[in-house]
């Protein structure tokens, strides 16, 4: 019997999902792991759902299956010397929580009886890339614009914009600004978040930054730090700059995304069911600054 981390039990359960025959080892396989997930399929999701050139792939992500809190200083008074010996004076801290409790993320795909003539490998990869990518793109957009009802609470929800606007034609000294406005123990792991517009029309068209952008295979870097192209970052009409360091911003998945398949009753459809819980915040809103163009 193969276990549920072998090729053989993943195309076992493919089979399953899309109603294909099962032989007798198959059947006994399922049934003896309790129909899991394969540790492939697993494995797959995971690395698609957080790549590294994307938001959930640079952000701090956890997957604890409890609500989790995290405690965050509003009040942290600094760490200061004394005379080896000398009375510890008490801190006056002030400690504050961010909770994080699950919100369902969704996605449904339906697809034609004739699924079952593609090779299980194909199958396997077009269920996971079309669920976990819609899935993935959807936490991604709320990490920015999330309202955090119901869904993960985004970096503009959390940071007001600067009352410095970006001029309508961009300039080194106004990105500069921006990056000057961070707090220096943000620098190091900063990055900027803009639309493609803001990007390529806004910035890179223009020669007098021509030696402060590098492009790593579609990486881009923008004075040393990674560029993320995200749509969402056009709030209320206004493009704007995100610029801050992402690891100061908590996502948790409390369930693994879940694979499953159901028969229409009007047609001879499958549809495949992706669904997780997960929930994000930004712990400290001075981890970024934003700034909107006028």
């Amino acid at each position: 019997m193969f276990g549920v981390d072998t090729v053989e039990y993943r195309d076992a359960w493919v089979k399953k999902l899309i109603g294909r025959d099962l032989s007798a080892e198959e059947r006994n396989a399922l049934a003896s792991a309790g129909a899991v997930i394969p540790t492939m399929t697993v494995n797959d999701v995971w690395d698609r759902l957080v790549r590294d050139s994307e938001l959930l792939g640079m952000v701090d992500v956890t997957q604890f299956p409890n609500y989790v809190r995290y405690p965050v200083a509003t009040t942290n008074n600094a760490a200061t010397a004394q005379a080896i010996g000398t009375d510890i004076s008490e801190s006056s801290d002030v400690i504050g929580y961010v909770d994080l409790t699950p919100c369902e993320y969704v996605k449904l795909l339906t697809v034609g009886a004739d699924i079952e003539n593609m090779a299980i490998p194909a199958v396997h990869s077009w269920i996971v890339d079309n669920l976990v990518g819609q899935i993935r793109d959807a936490i991604n957009s709320d990490i920015v614009v999330g309202s955090g009802s119901g869904e993960v609470k985004g970096i503009a929800t959390s940071v007001n914009a600067n009352a410095t606007a970006i001029p309508a034609v961009v300039t080194v000294a106004s990105i500069l600004k921006i990056m000057g406005t961070l707090g220096a123990n943000y620098q190091r792991g900063a990055i900027w978040i803009m639309t493609p517009t803001m990007f390529f029309e806004n910035i890179m068209s223009l020669h007098t930054f021509n030696d402060y952008i590098l492009n790593e295979g579609f990486q881009y870097m923008l004075f040393g730090h990674k560029v993320v192209l995200m749509s969402e970052a056009l709030i209320y009409s206004k493009e704007t700059i995100f610029y801050g360091d992402p690891k100061a911003f908590k996502v948790n998945f409390f369930k693994p995304i879940d694979v499953k398949s159901f028969e229409t009753a009007t047609s001879t459809n499958l549809q495949f069911r992706g669904a997780t819980l997960a929930d994000g915040e930004l712990l400290d809103t001075s981890a970024f600054v934003r700034f909107a163009q006028t």
